[in-house]
């Protein structure tokens, strides 16, 4: 194929993105949250890691284990939440990779994706996901941590786009609720809430895709339901509701000592269904408008490129040292 065919293959799909990056941000601006009327595909890859060695002490998660049947289960709730939050705007579309090898962790908190590098590069590579969450045996420190945002992944130089969390599977808070089916208005699995939120810090990667083709758009931090929350010093995120103790979550600290974040299933559902009312914008609604869904790794990712606008230009790989670079002929 020549290179005036690989460019203009290039510039129709530049041309389709930029489409799409003006009707997300049309959507935001009018503040109208339109529903899909055919939903988005969203594809999240979900890795169980059966063996995990940390600081010379082996986690494993076996087969058939109560371990497995939550990892199970969060996952299925994850979908039909997630689906029920955002207005059935999106699909979920999961895979899951079980590993059986053992994975020696470099760091004692999480599983970081420089130790699972060859499997990640054969499972992921770019533009076949918009997420990987890995889940591991060990009862981390911290249940869930999120390393990369959407379009922020580097491994060794190697840019995947997709976001990446790591999780842990809640025994002490899940083992008495397995098989009593999903419940729409409450994910009743403390583990499918951990899956949910490290998920949105991945989204926040949305914040970036505006910015850096230089629309203003406002998006919720994933910490923002704190009252007076500040991502930094010079930015108050202000909400019309207080999201913090929201009574429809767990409210027990004593029973769920190690569950962070409770609580927080109306505020995901208002990210998700952008229903969040900012304060400092005259009440402007913000979250994620149904057409940000079109917005994702897996639909707007060329390649080792993310395209920019119609002129030809697509920025090459870091986000935080853009180069534009043009199409040769």
């Amino acid at each position: 194929m020549s290179n005036k065919i690989i460019n203009n293959i290039i510039n129709q799909k530049v041309e389709k993105i930029n489409s799409i990056i003006k009707n997300a941000e049309s959507q935001f601006m009018s503040g109208k949250v339109i529903n899909k009327s055919i939903p988005s595909d969203y594809r999240i890859l979900f890795i169980l890691f059966r063996n995990i060695t940390i600081s010379g002490e082996t986690y494993t998660i076996e087969s058939g284990s109560l371990k497995e049947k939550i990892f199970y289960e969060a996952v299925n709730n994850f979908k039909y939440s997630v689906e029920n939050f955002t207005n059935k705007n999106i699909q979920i579309i999961p895979t899951i990779k079980i590993i059986t090898q053992n994975i020696i962790c470099t760091f004692p908190d999480y599983l970081f994706q420089a130790d699972i590098i060859s499997i990640l590069t054969d499972l992921a590579p770019a533009g076949l996901y918009d997420a990987v969450i890995s889940v591991s045996g060990p009862e981390w420190s911290s249940p869930g941590v999120t390393i990369c945002m959407m379009f922020d992944n580097e491994i060794n130089n190697n840019y995947s786009f997709y976001g990446y969390s790591g999780c842990s599977v809640s025994i002490e808070t899940d083992e008495n609720n397995i098989g009593k089916g999903y419940d729409v208005n409450n994910p009743y699995l403390v583990t499918t809430n951990i899956f949910i939120h490290e998920w949105m810090h991945q989204l926040e990667g949305f914040r970036d895709v505006f910015k850096y083709n230089g629309k203003k758009i406002i998006y919720p931090y994933t910490h923002a339901y704190y009252e007076d929350y500040q991502e930094n010093p010079t930015e108050e995120w202000m909400l019309k509701k207080n999201y913090k103790w929201d009574e429809t979550y767990f409210n027990d600290k004593e029973k769920y000592p190690h569950v962070v974040e409770r609580r927080l299933t109306s505020f995901y559902r208002a990210v998700l269904a952008c229903d969040i009312e900012y304060i400092p914008n005259n009440n402007h609604k913000v979250g994620i408008y149904p057409e940000f869904w079109e917005l994702t790794p897996n639909k707007i990712v060329l390649g080792r490129y993310i395209i920019q606008d119609s002129s030809s230009l697509y920025y090459m790989e870091d986000f935080h040292q853009r180069k534009p670079s043009k199409a040769k002929n």
